[in-house]
Parts: C-alpha cells; sequence; structure tokens
C-alpha cells in the first residue's frame, strides 16, 4: 500500500539535522520501493517550516526549498496525491466526530487524504492514533 507521508516525516527525510532523521530515513529505505506520496498540504507545511530558520537552522529562499522539494520528490517511486476531500462529504464524517479543537484540523485532512487515496499515513505524531477511526490505516514510526 502506498504511504502519504506527513510533514513531519518529509521534515526528518530533507533535513540531516532533524532529529528524526536517521528514523525516517530507515523507514524510507525499507518501504520507499511500495511507493510514498505527497499531496498539497504535506508540501506546503515542508514549505512553510523549511522556511523558518528556528526549525531548520538554516536561512533558506522559496526557492531553495522548492529545489529541495524537487529533489525529494523526484524519486521514481513517488506520487502526488491531487485530489482533496470535501468536508462536506459524508465520508469526513468519523473524522468529525472525533475532532477535540483546532489544531487537530490539519491531522484530520491527512487522515481523509489518506483515506481517500487508499493510502496510510507515516507519522513520528503518536497523538493522531486518537483522531484516526482506521488505525491499521496509520503507522507511528518511533526516533
Amino acid at each position: 500500500m502506498i504511504s502519504l507521508l506527513d510533514i513531519n516525516v518529509l521534515m526528518a527525510l530533507g533535513w540531516a539535522n532533524h532529529p528524526h532523521h536517521q528514523a525516517a530515513h530507515a523507514w524510507f529505505q525499507s518501504h520507499s520501493a511500495d511507493g510514498w506520496a505527497t499531496c498539497l498540504p504535506t508540501q506546503t507545511g515542508f514549505l512553510r517550516l523549511s522556511l523558518n530558520l528556528q526549525i531548520v537552522g538554516v536561512s533558506m529562499t522559496g526557492v531553495e526549498v522548492v529545489n529541495l522539494m524537487r529533489g525529494l520528490t523526484s524519486h521514481p517511486q513517488h506520487t502526488y496525491f491531487e485530489s482533496l476531500p470535501k468536508l462536506t462529504d459524508a465520508d469526513f464524517d468519523p473524522l468529525a466526530r472525533r475532532l477535540q479543537g483546532y489544531r487537530q484540523v490539519a491531522d484530520a485532512i491527512l487522515l481523509a487524504i489518506e483515506r481517500q487515496n487508499s493510502a496510510t499515513l507515516v507519522t513520528f505524531d503518536r497523538a493522531i492514533q486518537t483522531l484516526c477511526p482506521w488505525p491499521d490505516m496509520t503507522v507511528v514510526l518511533s526516533p
């Protein structure tokens, strides 16, 4: 099954100084041949966080970060999920029922995208398990 990488996994893959860099690369080496994906929310998050000097420790331009993303997504097993779910569709209801606050909205969107594309969400975020109504479709990596 193809894996949708959460922003935190993309950041760990893209930045050697990320504390989970080794864990992300170990997972990627073992599973990337099965296919992996990004989408607008994960690529946007990668861009936003990578432009933050306090997070990555390096001052980058937008062009430099986009080129870094191009390098990551040029991998032969990468897929881009273009289709985004509608929050008003009944398919989103199981997630809406579990939402406890505004901080879970981005995670709910990623879970809806994973479900829509029959993918597995790969993340370092343990808390996402309480939001996900489909636990077999989420892989939480250990740092």
